[in-house]
């Protein structure tokens, strides 16, 4: 817990050096015993308010932010390659090529590249999948 301002933080480190912060966090007696809770943006009244964090939701949080980190990462060995990525979509990157390509090759190459992991992430089994058309399309 850090004292941001005189508030209080719980604040989390991923593997990546990336922080993630709980505001004012409290654990008090809840209904089934200790319940955590911090306040935030609730997703239906989009006010700011006190919430339940089930023991889940933080697992929820590192991993989804996690996973956002290693496809960071991805982006950047792209652009340090020279592709051009154009715009992303939840788990998927946009890249422009020209049509000239050879699009087996170029799509082995970026395969690696997303595949590569940080240090922090060595052993991560992680596979990449993709296609190369005039338009967008979900996969």
């Amino acid at each position: 817990v850090r004292d941001r301002n005189k508030t209080l933080w719980l604040q989390l480190t991923l593997p990546s050096g990336r922080n993630l912060y709980y505001n004012k966090p409290i654990i008090q007696e809840g209904k089934f015993g200790p319940e955590a809770s911090a306040i935030g943006i609730n997703p239906y009244t989009k006010k700011w308010m006190r919430l339940s964090i089930i023991p889940g939701r933080f697992v929820e949080n590192i991993v989804q932010a996690m996973s956002r980190d290693i496809l960071f990462y991805g982006e950047e060995q792209l652009e340090d390659a020279g592709y051009k990525i154009i715009g992303s979509v939840y788990d998927e990157i946009i890249m422009e090529v020209p049509d000239d390509v050879d699009k087996e090759q170029t799509l082995a190459k970026v395969y690696k590249l997303m595949c590569d992991v940080p240090d922090w992430a060595k052993g991560l089994p992680l596979k990449a999948e993709g296609f190369i058309e005039k338009r967008y399309r979900k996969m």
